[in-house]
């Protein structure tokens, strides 16, 4: 009985380490930091899971910013060379 007792404040220990560790990166997500990854190897199932998911989540965020800056590149270049040819 004191083995399972010990086993399940180990784990809540590791829980709660991951979770803290999750949220200093997500921090620094949140910061600015887009290209940031949040390592997850060596959490256990549930903060694994929800930092993959942090992860993905920041993938996508990062591809669309990327679309928005090759969108108004490419405006830019349209306008500059729409004035070039009216002059």
């Amino acid at each position: 009985m004191l083995l399972d007792y010990l086993f399940l404040a180990a784990v809540l220990i590791k829980l709660a380490i991951d979770l803290n560790g999750i949220m200093t990166e997500t921090k620094k997500i949140s910061e600015g930091d887009i290209n940031h990854t949040i390592a997850t190897e060596h959490m256990i199932s549930p903060s694994r899971e929800l930092g993959l998911y942090i992860n993905n989540i920041r993938e996508g965020f990062s591809g669309a910013i990327e679309e928005r800056l090759k969108s108004e590149r490419l405006k830019t270049e349209l306008i500059t060379n729409v004035s070039h040819d009216i002059k």
